[in-house]
């Protein structure tokens, strides 16, 4: 069951997941911004080259997602993402690998510019669309879109509302 879940009035809502290859030392991200209703914002896909291990590639892919949130102009953000190790090293300041600090480090860093801001793990059904944004980021150019998504980004948003 998948239901977009109440938010407060203001907030921006920041989906990430990444898409690791172990054997590449390489992956992609992908990342989308809704308002407090569901309704898009803005959305984003990234190659991430020489990353050591899932949690470097998942940090790696927050970072880009804080970034995305940045240049979107999002002040008040709740962060979602799959990744529990991800989340749980932002909560709690630890218990992640060594080679992923200075990406946490960073991802920190933006946080902190946020003003007001949640970090929580949400399962892959509910991070549906990020999560197929990290799969075409593999195969496409690494691109951005703002304010205006395209129509593959729309058939996403449209069958995520719509899983039940």
């Amino acid at each position: 069951m998948n239901r977009w879940p109440a938010f407060l009035e203001g907030q921006a809502v920041l989906n990430v997941d990444a898409s690791f290859i172990e054997g590449d030392y390489a992956g992609s991200c992908g990342a989308v911004i809704r308002d407090h209703r569901g309704s898009f914002m803005s959305a984003s896909t990234a190659r991430l080259e020489h990353v050591a291990d899932v949690c470097t590639a998942g940090a790696a892919t927050l970072l880009e997602g804080l970034k995305l949130a940045r240049d979107t102009g999002c002040h008040n953000v709740v962060v979602r993402s799959g990744n529990i190790m991800v989340v749980d090293a932002l909560r709690l300041n630890g218990g992640y690998s060594m080679v992923a600090a200075p990406e946490f480090d960073e991802c920190r860093s933006y946080l902190q510019d946020f003003g007001r801001f949640t970090i929580e793990h949400c399962i892959r059904q509910s991070n549906y669309v990020a999560h197929e944004l990290a799969r075409r980021g593999h195969v496409h150019n690494p691109s951005r879109w703002i304010d205006a998504p395209s129509d593959f980004i729309v058939n996403l948003l449209a069958d995520d509302a719509f899983i039940l």
